[in-house]
C-alpha cells in the first residue's frame, strides 16, 4: 500500500509565518506537520510515501534529505493543482499498488488505521472517506444504513436516512478509482461524484476512537498545543520539554517557571523574558526575546508575533 501526503498549499491563514516556510513545515510540539504525517504512515506499515509540493519546495526537499522517513517529492510547477489535479499528476506513482491512502499535511489525525483499512479492503468501494462524529451538521453526509457517501452541505440532498460527519482529509482508494480522475480536475469532490454516477461506490468510515485536528489557522495551531497540555490530544513531546499538567503549561527545561508563566504557556525558548507574563501563548524555539510584557493569545515566531483571534 502506498501513501501520499498533500503538502502543496500556501497556508495563507498562517501568514506571516508561512511567508517564510511552507505550511507543511509549521511545527506542532516541536515537529513539522509533515513529520507527524510521515510518522503516522510509517507506524502503520506504509513506507512507500509520496509528497506533493508547490510553494517553497526547496525547503521540503531539504527536510526530506534529513528525514529518517524517506519520501518521493512531486513538485507541481505552474498553477497549484488541488487534490484532484494532484492525483492525476502522480497517478503513475499511485497505481503501482492495489490500494493507496491520501492525507493532508495540515491535518493531524490519529485513529485505528488497521480497522479503517480492513473495512475498506473488505468492501467493494473504490474509495472510502475517513471521518469523525460531528458535533454540528458535519462536512459530509452519508447513508445511515449503508455508510455510502451522499454529498456535502452545499449539495441538494434528498435522503431521509442521512447522517453527518466531519471529513478528516484522509481517503483510502483502490487503483481503479484513478480511471475517473481527469487532467483538468482540481477539487476531489466532483471526482467522487463522477465515480458514483458511473456505478462506483464511495464509503464513509466514521472512526470510533481517536482525534483529528485541522491545524491550518493560528487559533487551531495554538489550540492543539493547549490540548496536548490538557492530555486531550496525545502527541509525543520532546524530552527537553516539561509538561506541567497542574499548572497547565509546557516549557523547555532551560526555562525557569515563574509566577508570570500562566496557564497554556507553551514555551520552547529560553529567550522569553522572566518579566513577560504569558498565557495561551506558543513561543517557538527559534523565537528571539520580545519586548511585550503581556503575551496572551499569541504565537511568537522568529519572524514576529502572530495574534490569535
Amino acid at each position: 500500500m502506498r501513501g501520499f501526503i498533500l503538502a502543496a498549499g500556501f497556508g495563507t491563514r498562517l501568514r506571516p509565518l508561512t511567508d517564510h516556510i511552507p505550511k507543511a513545515l509549521v511545527k506542532v510540539a516541536g515537529k513539522p506537520l509533515l513529520g507527524h504525517a510521515l510518522e503516522f504512515f510509517a507506524e502503520n506499515g506504509i513506507h512507500c510515501i509520496g509528497v506533493n509540493t508547490h510553494y517553497l519546495p526547496e525547503q521540503i526537499e531539504a527536510y526530506g534529505n534529513e528525514s529518517a522517513i524517506k519520501f518521493t517529492q512531486f513538485h507541481e510547477a505552474g498553477e497549484i493543482r488541488g487534490t484532484g489535479g494532484a492525483l492525476h499528476f502522480v497517478r503513475s506513482f499511485l497505481d503501482c499498488d492495489e490500494t493507496f491512502v491520501i492525507a493532508n499535511a495540515d491535518i493531524i489525525a490519529r485513529y485505528s488505521f488497521s480497522e479503517a483499512l480492513r473495512h475498506f479492503e473488505q468492501s467493494d468501494a473504490l474509495c472510502m472517506l475517513l471521518a469523525f462524529p460531528t458535533k454540528g451538521r458535519g462536512t459530509i453526509f452519508y447513508n445511515t444504513h449503508t455508510h455510502e457517501y451522499i454529498g456535502t452541505p452545499v449539495d441538494s440532498i434528498e435522503c431521509q436516512e442521512k447522517s453527518g460527519a466531519d471529513f478528516t482529509g484522509t481517503t483510502f482508494y483502490k487503483r481503479e478509482f484513478l480511471n475517473f480522475v481527469q487532467a483538468d480536475d482540481f477539487s476531489i469532490v466532483p471526482v467522487w461524484l463522477r465515480a458514483l454516477r458511473n456505478g462506483g461506490k464511495v464509503l464513509v468510515h466514521v472512526a470510533s476512537e481517536g482525534f483529528w485536528r485541522d491545524v491550518g489557522s493560528p487559533k487551531a495551531l495554538l489550540d492543539i498545543h493547549c490540548e496536548i497540555i490538557d492530555g486531550v490530544v496525545e502527541l509525543p513531546v520532546s524530552g527537553e520539554m516539561v509538561v506541567d499538567r497542574s499548572g497547565k503549561r509546557c516549557v523547555h527545561r532551560s526555562v525557569k517557571i515563574s509566577k508570570n508563566t500562566g496557564p497554556y504557556s507553551w514555551i520552547e525558548s529560553a529567550h522569553v523574558s522572566p518579566a513577560t507574563h504569558t498565557s495561551r501563548t506558543l513561543y517557538y524555539a527559534e523565537a528571539q526575546e520580545v519586548k511585550e510584557l503581556e503575551l496572551n493569545n499569541k504565537i511568537v515566531t522568529e519572524w514576529g508575533i502572530l495574534p490569535v483571534v
